[in-house]
């Protein structure tokens, strides 16, 4: 293929990726259609980072001049209760500064405003705010209004790192007694609660926090999680929407695919990573389940006073990788702190990784629909879920990650709440407790959906209860049991993918902790992989080297493709033995057309 036809291709696969449909709206705890999902992945994607505002006008004019510079169009611009652009205030006039400038420089603007769930003091009280959340819209307010009107404003962050709690019992009794209440309504009787927690409680007024990852934990992170979303939604509803509109709305907490559907009212999913090494799986489950664009509103790539497993190498993969995995947007953390020589070093690297990533992320969201519109589907249980650590190696999910992406075709995960929506293809369910109800969806799908178990049918529900014998034997009916080990063979029997984007290996990573600071451990990954989506007349493919070391691995395509690096727009750089010399932690993407 010749550079002008390749560029004729890149240039349709743009314009075809720039006409999204409008977006959908979210219902409390909608079913996730992925055909809806092409409307929730947008052009140019989004790389920025986390802006904290000079006190000087001038100064911060300059800071915005550096970043876009340095080849970002976003930031993420943090405030908290004690900073708000109240009429007439230099900080005021200084806000509208930055935004007429962002609104002439297409620099997408986000808010970060520190509203803290379960911080009483920054607008979040479990008996206080969280009780009457317009209570908190004060420190929301100016915002909006001076926000209203600017371009260059895409979406409002809630809180900072919050996450759904009950707190304690002694110093939030209200909340508390609002728990027992929920308690007594969904069981009845007290005897009912202990049969599925294994508690040995009284009465519901003696219930108190359940062990994390026990029966009881379950519902008690509901009712958080129901608490929390409640508590932020409303605030989006009475403040932000009536002034800013239907604009990108998330609060900035960890990747649970769960809690995000559950806030109703937040159109973008944000999550904070702490670690440049970060793991790869969990990205990809909440960017397929969520049904909503995927922004890492506090990307650690390097930073100036923490080691976060800083390297040029790596910083590429995670804004590849980002990319391919269909997030929409990064800010990084945080601007004005890289000047150590270390670090320096790995920033001065990205805006050449941002060019890179410019000119292919057409293929790149091309590539995240193919797989977030498969019908080859991993089933995902709030139960499994809950019981992943990253702390401990090997959890199904993780594994199950690294051996869907040796089939080399696209995949998904897909959430215990959307089985309804699986109307075709292939369904892998991990060994695990499944609730009654979703047994009984699965019992129901129809049988253009292939079933697969992995090791075994599951025979309890998700507060370890025993299903029925009968649920047994329609599960049983339903589909057949497989080893994770086989899956390959049984899911891609014809494959013609070399063997080495089969080999399962442990990648060293580090990872973070408040009572461990920091810590190495094990994640499991295809080493060497391959991520494909086909086109009109031909396919583009994004080879990886999840890996710390060299591979070396044959061509991942038919010999007689006409086959172009996406980058240089020339042929493929492989060896006389046919294969494609990958460093660690690289990202290579190609376009063939078949002849």
């Amino acid at each position: 293929m010749n550079r002008c036809s390749f560029f004729s291709l890149a240039f349709a696969l743009t314009i075809a990726l720039l006409n999204p449909s409008p977006h959908p709206s979210f219902g409390k705890t909608p079913p996730h259609d992925p055909a809806k999902l092409s409307s929730m992945k947008f052009l140019p994607l989004r790389e920025g980072v986390v802006f904290f505002c000079p006190n000087n006008t001038d100064e911060a004019i300059k800071q915005l001049e550096q970043i876009q510079a340095h080849g970002f169009n976003l930031i993420e611009f943090a405030s908290w209760a004690w900073t708000l652009p109240k009429p007439g205030t230099p900080f005021q006039q200084r806000v509208s500064a930055v935004l007429n400038w962002c609104d002439h420089h297409d620099m997408a603007f986000f808010l970060l405003q520190n509203i803290q769930y379960n911080d009483e003091g920054e607008g979040g009280g479990l008996d206080d705010q969280v009780q009457n959340p317009e209570k908190a819209i004060p420190l929301i307010s100016d915002w909006a209004n001076v926000l209203r009107g600017h371009s260059c404003v895409k979406g409002v962050i809630l809180g900072n790192e919050v996450a759904p709690t009950l707190g304690d019992p002694q110093k939030s009794p209200i909340i508390w007694s609002q728990f027992r209440a929920w308690l007594r309504s969904k069981y009845g009787l007290i005897a009912d609660l202990n049969a599925h927690w294994g508690s040995h409680y009284a009465s519901f007024e003696d219930v108190s926090t359940p062990e994390s990852g026990g029966a009881g934990w379950l519902d008690y992170h509901r009712y958080a999680e129901l608490r929390f979303a409640e508590f932020y939604d409303a605030i989006v509803d009475k403040a932000l929407k009536p002034v800013l509109g239907n604009l990108l709305y998330g609060n900035k907490t960890d990747l649970d695919p769960f809690l995000h559907r559950a806030c109703r009212a937040m159109t973008m999913c944000c999550w904070d990573d702490l670690n440049s090494q970060y793991p790869m799986w969990r990205i990809k489950l909440a960017a397929d389940t969520t049904g909503k664009p995927l922004f890492n509103a506090e990307m650690h790539l390097y930073e100036d006073n923490y080691n976060y497993g800083a390297s040029i190498p790596h910083s590429r993969y995670r804004y590849f990788m980002s990319a391919l995995l269909g997030e929409y947007a990064t800010a990084s953390f945080a601007w004005g702190q890289w000047n150590k020589p270390e670090t320096r070093k790995v920033a001065d690297a990205t805006p050449q990784i941002l060019s890179d990533l410019k000119k292919t992320q057409a293929a790149c969201v091309l590539i995240a629909r193919a797989y977030q519109n498969s019908d080859l589907m991993v089933l995902v249980t709030r139960r499994i879920y809950e019981g992943e650590s990253d702390e401990n190696s090997g959890g199904v999910l993780e594994s199950l990650y690294a051996y869907m992406g040796a089939l080399g075709e696209p995949w998904r995960y897909l959430l215990e709440t959307d089985i309804r929506t699986a109307r075709k293809g292939t369904l892998i369910i991990p060994e695990g407790q499944i609730s009654r109800q979703d047994s009984q969806a699965i019992v129901n799908l129809p049988h253009s959906v292939r079933v697969y178990y992995l090791h075994a049918v599951p025979t309890e529900d998700e507060y370890g209860l025993p299903l029925s014998r009968d649920m047994i034997r329609s599960l049983q009916k339903r589909g057949r049991i497989l080893a994770m080990d086989h899956l390959i063979s049984a899911i891609t029997p014809n494959s013609e993918l070399p063997q080495d984007y089969r080999n399962i290996g442990d990648v060293s990573y580090l990872g973070w902790s408040p009572s461990r600071g920091f810590y190495g451990y094990p994640v499991s990954y295809c080493l060497a992989q391959v991520f494909r989506a086909r086109t009109r007349n031909g396919w583009v493919i994004a080879v990886v080297n999840n890996s710390d070391h060299n591979i070396d691995a044959a061509v991942p395509w038919n010999v007689k493709d006409n086959v172009v690096d996406m980058l240089s727009g020339g042929t493929p750089r492989i060896n006389r033995n046919r294969a494609l010399q990958l460093p660690p932690f690289s990202v290579v993407l190609f376009q063939g057309m078949r002849k």
